[in-house]
């Protein structure tokens, strides 16, 4: 394990984080809006195809809720 850890430490590291992140290996695109929209980052309208096109990004890539979405899409923002 240390020597693999060793060799491909950082692979490891974001493939495990990767996994932990998206376990089902959902669209990305389509999990990050669906956070999006429940933090209420974007409308209601926005599509997964808007994001991978870029439009409108510019109004949101910079905030904290965009990180915390692009970091745990699949939990943030949900109500307890």
């Amino acid at each position: 394990m240390n020597k693999c850890n060793k060799d491909n430490g950082l692979d490891l590291i974001v493939l495990r984080d990767a996994m932990n992140r998206n376990p089902q290996q959902l669209d990305e695109d389509t999990i990050l809006v669906d956070c999006l929209k429940r933090v209420k980052a974007v409308d209601p309208g926005y599509t997964p195809s808007m994001f991978a096109s870029g439009v409108d990004v510019n109004k949101f890539i910079n905030s904290s809720q965009f990180d915390k979405c692009n970091a745990d899409p699949l939990h943030y923002g949900l109500s307890k």
